[in-house]
């Protein structure tokens, strides 16, 4: 049998299988940060911190979504 092979075609699903698999590596390097900060929480006895970790996971969250888009897109 003779192969013949569309490179653009090939490259075109090389770089969609490694983007899915950054942006799924993405999701579960925020999920880590997110999980690490609520453990720091749960932890510590000081209000303030509490907060803090709080509000850096709300801000982290939205944060996220923004990242996320804007590397899919930039990837396209």
């Amino acid at each position: 049998m003779d192969w013949q092979f569309d490179s653009s075609k090939v490259f075109a699903g090389m770089h969609h299988r490694v983007t899915g698999e950054l942006l799924h590596l993405m999701d579960g390097l925020f999920s880590n940060i997110e999980d690490g900060l609520f453990e720091l929480a749960f932890r510590t006895d000081n209000n303030d911190q509490k907060r803090r970790c709080f509000d850096l996971m709300r801000d982290m969250r939205y944060q996220r979504s923004r990242v996320v888009q804007s590397f899919a897109k930039r990837t396209q």
